[in-house]
């Protein structure tokens, strides 16, 4: 168990290392959360598209053709928007 809790410890001093984290790193892990979060909620509500296909849809405003987007009552939360 002390060698368990020396990496914690040692992967814990890594992290914060790093910070604070600049603002374009923290642009593209805000980025990189939606778009994740976006694509797993979606997924549980039945959606079909890939991750990269929601990442096209959140930062370009690009639709897959013969993909659905429902917005009301369907794939697409608010949470995404």
């Amino acid at each position: 168990m002390t060698n368990k809790l020396k990496r914690v410890w040692e992967l814990k001093e890594n992290l914060s290392a790093l910070r604070p984290l600049n603002q374009g790193e923290l642009k593209r892990l805000r980025e990189e959360f939606t778009v994740n979060n976006c694509y797993h909620s979606n997924a549980i509500e039945g959606s079909t598209l890939t991750l990269k296909e929601t990442a096209m849809i959140l930062q370009q405003g690009i639709t897959i053709a013969e993909k659905p987007i429902k917005t009301s009552g369907g794939y697409w939360s608010q949470r995404c928007f």
